[in-house]
């Protein structure tokens, strides 16, 4: 039951975040689903976490550098609030699915490859129903674009091989690799680099991006928001292990 909510997840968080790049700009697009370390915070009270200063300081700081490290790719017309909005709902539930990952690697053991492969199969089987059912996408046609079957066409097969060897295999797979021994938030925080390394790419392929003073501000604030709270968890693990 668990892997199908974490494949519910998976599937809104792609889902939402891949029709925000529709919808606002790229920029925006990965500020917002990427903001799931204040997330992550604002969910531990809830689950009985405990939320130290460390945590919270660590998550703003690691977000206000994003924000301060984004301002140096202009602004356009193609900003918009549903779009910035689909982004956030991204972030919410990436959150969902990096906590149940985190829950079947470390407290039931659940190898990485048969937690990961029914995960993202059933969250693939979603997404192409979402697609038929929202988007009018065919079960079949001439025309690759509209078929949910259209990525078997030749022309699409090289991304398609990317996309799955490239960010997801060694993406979202070494994510699950790592949870088993690093905390939701830490890896949280870590991804929280993301709108850097997209900007530098959209940047390289469009050339509407650009990387100056900003970033430079921006960037060490990251880092140090990383820390904090990696450090923070570091602490609250060693305290664990000397109270039990």
């Amino acid at each position: 039951m668990l892997i199908f909510f974490s494949a519910v997840f998976l599937a809104l968080h792609f889902g939402s975040w891949i029709w925000s790049l529709d919808h606002t700009s790229l920029v925006h697009s990965l500020l917002f689903v990427t903001s799931h370390p204040l997330v992550v915070v604002a969910l531990m009270p809830i689950i009985g976490a405990s939320v130290r200063r460390g945590h919270v300081y660590g998550a703003i700081i690691g977000f206000l550098g994003a924000s301060i490290a984004l301002l140096e790719i202009e602004g356009n017309n193609e900003v918009t609030l549903i779009g910035d909005a689909a982004a956030f709902l991204g972030a919410i539930t990436v959150v969902g699915y990096l906590m149940i990952g985190r829950h079947l690697r470390s407290s039931r053991s659940v190898p990485v490859f048969i937690y990961a492969f029914p995960v993202t199969l059933l969250a693939g089987l979603m997404l192409t129903i979402g697609s038929i059912s929202l988007e009018g996408t065919y079960l079949t046609s001439t025309t690759p674009e509209l078929s949910a079957f259209g990525w078997t066409d030749v022309l699409w097969l090289p991304w398609i091989a990317y996309l799955s060897l490239g960010p997801g295999l060694c993406g979202h797979t070494v994510i699950n690799t790592a949870l088993r021994w690093i905390s939701p938030i830490v890896v949280s925080v870590a991804l929280i680099f993301e709108p850097v390394i997209g900007g530098v790419i959209g940047w390289a392929i469009t050339g509407d991006a650009y990387l100056g003073t900003w970033t430079l501000i921006g960037g060490p604030l990251m880092l140090v928001g990383a820390i904090m709270v990696t450090l923070e968890e570091s602490r609250k693990s060693q305290n664990s292990d000397t109270h039990s």
